[in-house]
């Protein structure tokens, strides 16, 4: 599931799989009986609750003891077709030992090119915007390094950071992040990043005006702390250097008291490709951009305020036609 193999999924599953039996019938003899005998439903009902919370609780349990599983990542398709091949050469429906060789020479030039372009580092940019609900999460990657730019929210229904960001971060091979950018500190950019935070080595959190903190940022800048992640203060006209990547800051809410106006607005560039990011902010943001000159002709736009209304106006598309 997402590049990561559960080494312990098998012992693990010689307990939760007579629960899930066991939850299966009891479940089915509810929704039966209910309308025979309430009583007897309402005790039945409680004993599924309680096999429901024994399975998760095992599973939670057992995803924090050590080496329960490892993070092989995604393959790509030159590391894929090699392994492909080497399976072909070592099956038995494969005749001849020509056919095996051919395969397997086959395999040692696919998994040298892909060890190569991995050593190189050649990677072109990519950004990847995922689904993190009512929230914002975008992965930049280039040249073999990973930049987070906010991470979604949490709440007591879901953890967005945990259950979307850090999997698909892991599917794509990600060992760790080169930068954690936090557009502003409201929960649905930064709640997140605490799981994030927890089960991944970040090298720097990069933020910009923190005034009117969430409490999830404020959790999260004490975690931070503990494990030592340095905390940078990003101002207009810092200019970040990340592989083939530059990262301009073009406002950092430090005239503002705090809300979405104090978003952190950044243009990324690669070689001849700009691409905008605006976090929450709105016209005010905008027009006063506009009229400072600082924005120019971008490729790529993230709309602002997850495509609000007061956000994205006519001149500020206008300038910067994406």
């Amino acid at each position: 599931f997402f590049g990561r193999v559960p080494l312990l999924g098998s012992i693990i599953n010689l307990a939760v799989v007579p629960l899930a039996g066991w939850v299966l019938v009891g479940g089915l003899a509810l929704s039966l009986g209910a309308p025979l005998w309430a009583e007897g439903a309402a005790a039945m009902g409680k004993a599924v609750a309680l096999g429901v919370q024994a399975m998760t609780g095992l599973a939670r349990w057992a995803s924090e003891l050590p080496l329960c599983s490892i993070n092989l990542g995604g393959l790509g398709l030159l590391s894929g077709g090699a392994l492909a091949l080497a399976y072909l050469a070592c099956s038995q429906w494969t005749r001849g030992w020509r056919i095996r060789a051919l395969f397997l020479c086959g395999a040692a030039v696919l998994g040298v090119i892909s060890y190569a372009r991995w050593v190189e580092g050649s990677e072109p940019l990519r950004i990847t915007v995922l689904d993190v609900g009512q929230g914002d999460a975008a992965v930049i990657s280039q040249g073999g390094g990973t930049v987070l730019l906010d991470s979604g929210m949490r709440n007591s229904e879901m953890d967005y950071g945990e259950s979307v960001v850090l999997p698909f971060l892991r599917s794509q091979g990600v060992q760790s992040l080169d930068a954690l950018i936090l557009s502003h500190p409201h929960a649905d950019h930064c709640g997140g990043a605490l799981a994030l935070c927890r089960e991944m080595p970040v090298d720097v959190l990069l933020v910009g005006n923190c005034a009117g903190a969430d409490a999830q940022f404020l959790e999260l800048e004490a975690l931070a702390q503990e494990k030592e992640i340095p905390i940078i203060q990003l101002e207009p006209g810092d200019s970040i250097g990340l592989g083939e990547t530059t990262w301009r800051v073009l406002e950092s809410g430090g005239r503002r008291r705090e809300g979405n106006e104090a978003s952190l607005i950044l243009e990324l560039g690669y070689r001849q490709y700009r691409a905008l990011f605006t976090g929450d902010a709105g016209f005010e943001t905008e027009e006063e951009l506009r009229r400072q000159g600082a924005l120019e002709d971008v490729d790529w736009l993230k709309v602002g305020h997850h495509g609000s209304k007061y956000s994205t106006g006519e001149s500020f598309l206008e300038a910067v036609r994406p």
